[in-house]
């Protein structure tokens, strides 16, 4: 097995990096801790070029910067950035681990790449769908592989593009990884390093009786799986039937226009997620919560199953233009609750590439996103025997059916129906087959009762015509058939 680990550093910098159209040129730190001695857990570039470092006091990071932009940690944002990040992975590999220690801010999911490789054509070929992934999130991460899980984990942590593809080249590796970059617990790390022995390798070499003695089980045991002595079983993910995703914005935001970057990011979440998962969705609402409102919705239907993000950002974007906002926006949220099977289009070998963007799907979904709900009309079939009342003008919406019942045993039916049906002397026809008897709606005052004929009119044409029962009766043309 080859294990393929995925290491975020900076994951709480990167989840407020998000939320911008540009990468932060102010300086940005995260801070955690209590109130009274509150720390800095994370800093970006512009910040660390003034000197402020991870672990300094926050006081003495905002004396050296006066107007420093501060984030609180929020460890629930980053735990469901991790699970989102394995639910897009598991498009790569089923099994998927997520890793790391939350409550210390050490992320990351592991992988199994070996059983894949042949699916993507190489290893080169996965990282490539790793790293694609990542960018996609907007992560820095790095990435490491190795034979055991704890041996890739520790070859990400050491840098990006650390690699140890055997155990021969994982026993080297640990020759050179420091302790501080285990997960031997720090009582370990401190008997272990007092004694001399600064790097994994070093230990290893100790005899295993007095090493035994001097630090707990759960360390040996790590030490064993990390080497590969012993087997190391993790919970594998399973991503969840249904996406949500909120992303906290640093400021304000009181214009849809200024929405559009939050919103297309969420939208991308949301398409790496149905990747992944190789699904689409049909319906989904963003929420937007107010400060001074209570939250509003902005509901989105679409024709047909979708995941492609440019087509899910034109559909949201038209909307928007016609939403309108109670109040300033500090948070978005995006909930899709009913993910459906996605079928990909499917085209001849030797026919031309159709342009899936000018399909007549797409179409009716930019025109009913720009021109409203009730712009575009459908029919749908009715339960009724007479002719004007088969069919039915509604919305075009996900709910429209086209499989209505209908009367069983029907006879033949002309693709033109006549608004107002046309008399005509029965002379100028040539029967050709009927009668077909049609009575009804006496129970909604439109009562009906007609002998219905194919026949041929004087211009060859073939029409449907219909003659009232009685003496008085007279003939009428009602459709034409194509």
């Amino acid at each position: 097995m080859l294990w393929l680990a995925v290491h975020l550093p900076r994951l709480s910098i990167d989840l407020v990096s998000r939320a911008l159209p540009e990468p932060a040129s102010q300086p940005l730190v995260i801070s955690e801790g209590p109130v009274q001695r509150r720390r800095v857990q994370a800093v970006n570039e512009p910040a660390r070029a003034l000197g402020i470092q991870i672990g300094m006091g926050l006081s003495a990071a905002q004396a050296l910067c006066a107007d420093l932009l501060i984030q609180a940690r929020q460890p629930d944002a980053e735990q469901q950035a991790l699970q989102h990040l394995a639910a897009c992975l598991y498009r790569v590999s089923a099994e998927v681990c997520l890793s790391g220690n939350p409550s210390t801010g050490n992320h990351g999911v592991l992988l199994e790449a070996w059983a894949s490789r042949r699916l993507f054509g190489g290893g080169q070929q996965i990282l490539e769908q790793v790293r694609s992934i990542l960018g996609e999130l907007g992560f820095l991460a790095q990435i490491g592989l190795a034979p055991t899980p704890a041996g890739a984990e520790l070859a990400a942590r050491m840098g990006d593009g650390v690699h140890a593809l055997s155990r021969h080249a994982l026993l080297r590796l640990l020759e050179q990884a420091p302790l501080g970059l285990s997960d031997l617990s720090p009582d370990a790390q401190q008997l272990l390093s007092g004694s001399g022995s600064r790097y994994l390798g070093a230990v290893l070499k100790l005899p295993r009786d007095a090493l035994a003695r001097r630090i707990t089980a759960a360390d040996l045991n790590y030490l064993d799986r990390l080497s590969g002595q012993c087997a190391d079983r993790r919970p594998l993910y399973q991503p969840p039937a249904r996406f949500e995703q909120r992303l906290e914005l640093p400021a304000l935001l009181s214009s849809t226009e200024q929405m559009r970057f939050p919103i297309r990011r969420l939208l991308g979440d949301l398409a790496a997620f149905l990747l992944g998962r190789d699904a689409g969705v049909q319906r989904f609402h963003l929420r937007f919560a107010h400060e001074d409102a209570p939250a509003s919705q902005l509901q989105v239907g679409l024709l047909q199953v979708e995941r492609d993000r440019l087509v899910l950002f034109e559909l949201v974007e038209e909307r928007l233009q016609r939403f309108e906002l109670p109040a300033a926006v500090h948070e978005i949220s995006l909930h899709a609750h009913e993910l459906q099977a996605f079928a990909a289009d499917q085209s001849d070998l030797l026919s031309d590439t159709r342009n899936v963007q000018d399909s007549p799907e797409r179409l009716l979904e930019r025109l009913r996103a720009r021109l409203g709900e009730q712009a575009i009309q459908a029919l749908e079939p009715q339960a009724d025997y007479r002719p004007e009342h088969a069919q039915r003008l509604r919305p075009a919406s996900t709910n429209t059916r086209a499989d209505a019942a209908l009367p069983a045993a029907l006879g033949k039916r002309p693709s033109w129906l006549l608004a107002t049906p046309q008399p005509i002397a029965p002379e100028a026809l040539h029967l050709l087959s009927g009668p077909e008897r049609i009575e009804s709606g006496w129970w909604d005052g439109f009562d009906c009762r007609r002998d219905y004929y194919i026949a041929e009119d004087p211009h060859l044409r073939q029409v449907w015509v219909f003659k009232t029962p009685g003496p008085s009766g007279g003939w009428f043309i009602h459709g034409v058939f194509g």
